[in-house]
């Protein structure tokens, strides 16, 4: 769940004007991983002292958005209500929150401990991202049904899908439930630079993942008894895409980062490690204000650097 949710974050963060982070560090898995069908407009539920809102209304969007209702909530992706307070375990945090209303109005925001369930800090502001990149909107309910009849050997898993259930692995269904898988390059902007670092040892991973996953859906599919016409151990969709894909539907322009040069006109650049300090701290400190330094005199336009990192939930 927190991994699926920082997924979501980063992608809304990605088509914000105000907080799209200035880099991005991505595994392979989560760059060939299909994204959910509205992953990139996954929208945060906000939450601040002073706010009006219906507190059955609130409820209702987190369960919508994977959050999963409890008596009592201890881990992320939970939410309970007792009285007037609201407790939700948001997916992206590390500690839960407490929502105290009255009524309508938002009187106090603070965390919580999840072991005494006491409140311990105030906050000023929550960002309650959905918990599953697969949400089960009509558009994907209307799918799963008509899955019932076309594929019967997964009716259990469809049908909890067109019931509006949400389950663990639930996203492993994804490539069944959308038309034209969608991955990240495909919602970054056009202004954007890509860096692929050591493409060929990247494309080597994506071929492993597409391997892997492959073996997993013959031997899923033989247990499922997932045959076609002919008896034959059906193809299941990939929820991986080939590494070729990940650039065919960006504008964005594309280097490749190697360690070995591939000839005469490769651009290089030196770097050189840092000296060990072996737990001297003036040096270490020394060391530090040398960089600084370097960096004042070099900095271009941005006065800081944002670095997120796009996390795969496979």
């Amino acid at each position: 769940i927190e991994t699926m949710g920082r997924r979501l974050e980063i992608l809304w963060r990605l088509s914000s004007d105000t907080e799209c982070p200035d880099v991005v560090v991505a595994p392979v898995r989560a760059l060939v991983q299909t994204m959910g069908p509205h992953g990139s407009e996954a929208e945060p539920i906000v939450v601040s002292p002073g706010d009006v809102l219906d507190p059955v209304e609130l409820v209702e969007k987190l369960v919508l958005s994977g959050y999963r209702r409890e008596f009592q909530v201890e881990h992320r992706g939970e939410v309970a209500v007792r009285g007037g307070i609201v407790d939700v375990f948001p997916s992206t945090a590390d500690v839960p929150v407490r929502i105290d209303m009255w009524g309508d109005d938002v009187e106090r925001l603070t965390e919580f401990s999840v072991a005494d369930q006491r409140s311990t800090i105030d906050r000023d502001q929550v960002r309650l991202f959905p918990a599953r990149e697969l949400l089960p909107t009509e558009a994907v309910r209307s799918r799963a049904e008509k899955l019932i009849a076309t594929e019967p050997w997964g009716r259990e898993s469809w049908q909890r899908l067109a019931d509006g259930e949400t389950f663990d692995g639930m996203e492993s269904w994804l490539p069944w439930l959308v038309d034209e898988p969608a991955v990240v390059f495909d919602v970054i902007a056009e202004h954007a630079q890509v860096l692929l670092v050591e493409p060929r040892r990247m494309r080597d991973r994506a071929k492993d993942l597409l391997a892997e996953e492959k073996d997993l859906a013959t031997t899923l599919a033989a247990t499922w008894g997932a045959v076609d016409a002919d008896g034959d151990v059906k193809v299941f969709p990939r929820l991986h895409v080939e590494f070729d894909r990940l650039l065919q539907r960006t504008e964005a322009s594309a280097w490749t980062v190697v360690n070995v040069s591939d000839g005469p006109g490769t651009e290089s650049i030196e770097t050189t490690a840092w000296e060990q300090v072996l737990g001297d701290g003036k040096r270490l400190i020394s060391q530090l204000r040398g960089l600084l330094a370097d960096r004042k005199s070099t900095r271009l336009n941005s006065s800081h650097t944002d670095i997120s990192r796009m996390p795969s939930s496979a």
